[in-house]
């Protein structure tokens, strides 16, 4: 059996990046994106410009730094150099959904709550905002896993067992 000469240049060149492996985010990243997100959240439902322009920067600044980090830096320009790699990464249609169901709810609310209970509004979207941006990660790493076995369960034929097995 011949080796793929494709895998033989990728593995030279990025011989650290194993494409079926995913890179997670760590538990202070995680948590740091969740806080920015919740405050930017907070601050836009309240209403608060302020609030809500500190909590915009942070985001950028959490998405920022963890685009930095120099093993994501590798990953990234392995897979746009070497795009028919098997990726762990596979893009979900699951997250920009929840993130436009949010922002209408979040724009709804805003525009619909009476001033008197805004705060509340606002902490209560911000929690789900939040919320979402802890476990969205995790829910695409599960579906991107079911898929990939689907399809690695459809590309295997069954084993065929022969007559002289059986005897």
């Amino acid at each position: 059996m011949q080796n793929d000469p494709r895998k033989d240049i990728f593995t030279s060149i990025y011989p650290d990046v194993d494409p079926t492996q995913n890179f997670p985010l760590t538990f202070g990243e995680r948590l740091s994106l969740t806080l920015s997100v919740g405050v930017f959240m907070f601050g836009g439902v309240s209403g608060n410009l302020l609030i809500a322009g500190i909590g915009l920067a942070f985001v950028v600044a959490c998405s920022l730094v963890l685009a930095r980090k120099t093993p994501r830096r590798i990953r990234a320009e392995a897979r746009s150099r070497f795009p028919r790699e098997p990726w762990a990464e596979q893009p979900s249609f699951l997250v920009p959904v929840v993130w436009i169901l949010i922002a209408v709810v979040a724009a709804l609310a805003w525009w619909f709550t009476p001033v008197k209970y805004l705060a509340w509004s606002a902490g209560i979207i911000a929690v789900i905002a939040a919320i979402a941006t802890w476990f969205l990660p995790t829910l695409q790493r599960r579906r991107a896993r079911s898929t990939r076995a689907k399809q690695d369960a459809l590309a295997t034929p069954a084993p065929q067992s022969s007559l002289a097995e059986k005897n």
